[in-house]
């Protein structure tokens, strides 16, 4: 019984969490059952983890303390590596503010860290293969994917847990992929400098930046996600290069103030999946005009 209501609630939550972007959009998510089932364990600091079939250390879940602001993903747990970070397992937290992660970690989902509303730094162990930190922001080893940039970054916040101010961002040149939802929920951030070496821009990666303003989207850009700017309703115009190739459902979704959009290599020249436009309410915003 324990187990099915746990389900439950698991459904329960991952329908909210979906339904925020007001789309009767279906979006599947993988669940790894067994994994779930598993057994698991956990660290002194609460970190949940589970020995997989290959003899290496998964983090499942997290318990959030309200007095802990950092935590550590270890390079071995009883003698085994610690390998993967999965989906939803250190996501959705309150306090804390700073996560390590070993040297072993060679896989983290893109829902694993996202939500974690007073994040300020990511540390990685300098002897990793697969991840590195850039002043507090999560790469792949090669820096040529951002993973996750923390919520939280140069942000202060009132006795409230109000933030107190904005911030700006430049992704550092050589970036090529902003991975899916790198940047989900940073709504402090009012502006971001896009590298020109940046080519694809994920599903959900700014979700509800809702102080963002204009982008200047580089040429070299090729792909934007689906759900990728939903919410972000500070922005007004939209220029697109001609090295765009497509871009994904409900992409601009409630971006409401976006009046003007152009497409530097012909509108038809890219591949424009159906309501990727900006909506109001989810409705056609008439003064909208697409040349």
């Amino acid at each position: 019984m324990k187990k099915i209501l746990t389900i439950v609630l698991i459904c329960l939550f991952a329908t909210m969490l979906f339904a925020c972007t007001g789309t009767t959009e279906t979006v599947e998510t993988d669940i790894d059952w067994k994994s779930f089932f598993a057994t698991t364990h956990k660290t002194e600091e609460e970190v949940k983890y589970a020995l997989n079939d290959a003899g290496e250390i998964e983090i499942v879940g997290y318990n959030d303390v309200s007095t802990r602001t950092e935590i550590t993903i270890p390079d071995e747990i009883d003698g085994h590596p610690v390998t993967v970070i999965k989906n939803f397992s250190l996501f959705n937290t309150d306090t804390l503010q700073k996560i390590n992660i070993g040297k072993n970690v060679r896989e983290i989902g893109d829902w694993a860290l996202t939500n974690n509303k007073s994040m300020k730094e990511f540390v990685v162990d300098e002897n990793s293969e697969y991840f590195t930190a850039v002043d507090g922001v999560l790469f792949t080893k090669d820096k040529q994917t951002l993973v996750c940039y923390p919520t939280a970054k140069g942000i202060e916040f009132d006795r409230y847990g109000q933030p107190t101010g904005t911030t700006t961002y430049a992704v550092p040149e050589g970036t090529v992929n902003i991975a899916n939802r790198a940047f989900y929920r940073c709504g402090a951030i009012t502006e971001i400098t896009l590298p020109s070496t940046l080519k694809n821009i994920g599903e959900m990666s700014f979700h509800r930046c809702e102080e963002l303003g204009n982008l200047a989207f580089p040429e070299g850009l090729e792909t934007i996600g689906k759900d990728a700017f939903t919410y972000c309703s500070k922005m007004t115009e939209l220029v697109f290069p001609a090295s765009m190739k497509s871009i994904a459902t409900y992409a601009f979704s409630f971006c409401e103030n976006v009046k003007h959009i152009k497409f530097l290599g012909g509108r038809n020249n890219v591949q424009l999946a159906d309501k990727w436009e900006p909506t109001r309410d989810g409705q056609s915003i008439k003064e909208l005009v697409i040349e």
